[in-house]
């Protein structure tokens, strides 16, 4: 069936032009950002007027910094926020509490944090990385202005992070979200470069190796990304992009059970998904399950409409009954 050998194909536009595993910042629930502010030590912390007080912040600061790797962000936002009412210039407090906000995304106030933070220390690495990963998370919003400005905003977050990278390169948080930067700027080879210096600095950093995954998929390199999937579940079972990125990579295999049941995961996971959704269909298509074909595409162009161009030049290109039989999906009321 020629729906089967399209796989492939539609697997590199869906990568391209919804900039897949953007999510991991925000859905994968494995505290990575925790680590930016658990890792490093307290060197920038303005000293509280008494030494009890400032064991007592320092305490305060490591007991939120552990909630913040067991991703309670709002436990740990509380207790930052706490430090900092009885010391406002405490940069640990200031980055922690804006690592806290953006796992919430939460991010103006998040940048707000990270501003404060580097007008008390301009050379705080962990406020440099930090401030990347809130402005490239801000892409995911559908406000006209952040779209029409993507390249000038992905441009600063690259700064941002080199800014970091340059003060603390060891930091694999940061050459995480340098990885993500250069994949959403179609930059593979420099994104894969980035992934793995995150993996190595960090070899549990789920995140990295999911990132990774995308990047080798995007390159055509399916063997890679497949193992790369592969690490970043066994690591965290919760990561939904791995999950979808694995599925995805069984899709362009052929191996469609294989790919249905860590799709259903990813999904489980992440219900909201239009590119997880739309991997399902093609699952089910190179199944011969036109019915369930078609829900996925359907529920992919209902979260994500911009998709169903995608799935409009598939279906053409496939030129067959099933194609006939989903032309009603493609011009249905709002699916523009």
């Amino acid at each position: 069936m020629k729906l089967k050998s399209l796989s492939a194909a539609i697997v590199l536009l869906v990568a391209g032009s919804l900039g897949i595993a953007s999510a991991s910042f925000s859905q994968t629930g494995s505290g990575a950002d925790g680590k930016l502010v658990a890792a490093k030590g307290r060197k920038n912390s303005v000293a509280p007027s008494t030494v009890k007080l400032k064991g007592k912040i320092e305490r305060e600061i490591v007991m939120a910094d552990d909630l913040m790797l067991k991703g309670r962000y709002s436990d740990a936002a509380d207790l930052y926020k706490q430090v900092m009412a009885k010391n406002p210039k405490s940069v640990p407090a200031l980055v922690g509490y804006g690592m806290a906000l953006a796992k919430q995304f939460k991010l103006d106030a998040s940048r707000d944090q990270f501003d404060k933070a580097l007008a008390l220390d301009p050379q705080n690495a962990m406020a440099h990385s930090g401030k990347a990963m809130v402005l490239f998370n801000s892409l995911q919003s559908s406000s006209g202005s952040v779209m029409k400005n993507r390249a000038t905003i992905l441009s600063s977050a690259e700064a941002e992070c080199k800014q970091g990278l340059a003060i603390d390169s060891g930091m694999p948080e940061a050459h995480f979200t340098l990885g993500m930067i250069y994949k959403d700027q179609g930059r593979m080879d420099e994104a894969v470069n980035e992934f793995n210096e995150a993996v190595k600095l960090d070899p549990q950093y789920s995140e990295a190796y999911s990132g990774l995954g995308v990047a080798k998929l995007q390159q055509g390199d399916t063997a890679g990304a497949t193992a790369a999937f592969k690490q970043a579940v066994s690591l965290n079972t919760g990561n939904s992009t791995a999950h979808y990125g694995l599925g995805t990579s069984y899709v362009r295999q052929g191996m469609f059970d294989d790919a249905i049941k860590e799709l259903n995961t990813s999904l489980y996971q992440y219900p909201n998904s239009a590119p997880a959704h739309l991997s399902l269909g093609q699952a089910y298509a190179g199944q011969g399950n036109t019915v369930g074909a078609i829900q996925q595409f359907q529920e992919s162009i209902r979260i994500k409409r911009k998709i169903r161009k995608l799935i409009w030049a598939w279906l053409i290109f496939a030129n067959s009954a099933e194609t006939r039989s989903c032309q009603s999906l493609t011009h249905a009321p709002g699916a523009s």
